[in-house]
């Protein structure tokens, strides 16, 4: 016959191996899914490093009350296989669209491809000047990236 203590202990080491692998399990629940999150994070942020763009020209026409803000963006070289479908502009911080919501690209902007001209009018958006226009890639999936050229607006440019 078995002794008492003995199936007592049996119980117990059971229970304790029961108790380590439900906390292993658990333990491992929590830790796959902040990998996971994390790995997720990295592929979406992945996608935008090395975009580079350039504002290549700019200028400021004051003509009564219609004032405009017209600049071209180039795309340069880095993160070629980025398909840039669109962009995104923030004035002072404010994402700002242009006049006629044209972005300017009209497509994909390739590399060392520069944007037709962007057009913003001052009576719609309030005054620039001193401001700081920001400028950032929008991918064909739909993410847009962060800023990648920024510009503080001068009347007198």
């Amino acid at each position: 016959m078995i002794n008492k203590k003995a199936q007592s202990q049996i119980i117990t080491t059971v229970l304790i191996i029961l108790l380590v692998l439900a906390a292993i399990v658990i333990v491992w629940q929590v830790v796959k899914g902040t990998v996971d999150t994390g790995a997720e994070q990295i592929t979406t942020s992945a996608a935008c490093l090395g975009i580079n763009m350039d504002i290549a020209s700019y200028s400021y026409n004051s003509s009564g009350e219609d004032d405009q803000l017209n600049f071209k963006v180039t795309r340069k070289t880095g993160a070629e296989t980025a398909d840039i479908s669109g962009l995104t502009f923030l004035i002072d911080g404010a994402v700002t669209a242009p006049k006629d919501d044209d972005d300017g690209v009209g497509g994909s902007l390739d590399i060392l491809t520069t944007t037709s001209t962007i057009t913003f009018n001052e009576t719609n958006n309030g005054d620039f000047n001193g401001q700081k226009l920001e400028v950032a890639a929008v991918l064909s999936t739909g993410q847009t990236c962060d800023v990648a050229v920024e510009k503080i607006i001068s009347h007198s440019m």
